[in-house]
């Protein structure tokens, strides 16, 4: 009996190292497969418990390092982790039901680039992100929260525009049964009045942007 136990204590031992040296590339598994569409991670380096990666969002193509700490958690069973560096967070991982819930997302100030082969199609001197309440699983999306980016230029036909800041405002849609959020896209400054409306969900997103020049025709995009 004893050295059962023995074996017993030894098994436990060994699976509590394994958890605690359990490497930094685990977390792709605990999210949503469908999270892929929005961003990436990749460099990842550390630990599951204290670690460190560079995020990009998909649409735009930026790398922000990031930093984390982390602890188990019983209620939601998963992980319940502190995010730092260029970004700031709260955030917990809900294995049992594959959900990711975000509080206090801030970014820092970034300059964006977004170019198509060596054309830039849009830039920005910066660009800063928040989300004050999200959720994110197989097919949910709802997202409370802001993109505010300034002096952003767009080129279009070979010619700079300049749209000056440009804001981006979310919040869950309100519509009964809904997953999915409602964003709408202003701007303020520049040589061109921007305006539309995105609908945000895990299966992409769709909407209708209108942007129309100073003494010029309207322009109007749908996806």
């Amino acid at each position: 009996m004893k050295r059962l136990l023995g074996i017993v204590a030894l098994a436990l031992i060994a699976l509590a190292v394994l958890a605690w040296r359990m490497p930094a590339s685990v977390i792709r598994l605990a999210l949503p497969a469908q999270t892929t569409r929005f961003v990436q991670l990749h460099a990842l380096d550390g630990t599951l418990w204290q670690g460190r990666a560079r995020f990009t969002p998909t649409a735009v193509p930026i790398a922000v390092p990031i930093a984390w700490s982390c602890r188990p958690s019983l209620a939601p069973l998963g992980l319940r982790c502190t995010l730092h560096d260029g970004l700031s967070a709260e955030i917990t991982l809900d294995a049992w039901r594959a959900m990711i819930h975000v509080s206090r997302l801030t970014s820092a100030a970034l300059p964006v680039q977004y170019a198509a082969g060596a054309i830039p199609i849009v830039e920005a001197s910066d660009v800063v992100f928040t989300i004050t309440d999200g959720r994110a699983a197989r097919d949910t999306l709802t997202l409370g929260g802001n993109v505010r980016a300034r002096n952003v230029r767009a080129t279009l036909a070979a010619a700079p525009l300049a749209l000056g800041e440009v804001t981006l405002d979310c919040a869950p849609d309100t519509a009964p049964a809904s997953a999915q959020t409602r964003c709408t896209l202003a701007n303020r400054g520049g040589g061109a009045r921007l305006d539309g409306t995105l609908t945000l969900g895990m299966g992409g997103a769709s909407g209708t942007v209108t942007l129309t020049p100073v003494n010029g025709a309207a322009q109007q995009l749908r996806f």
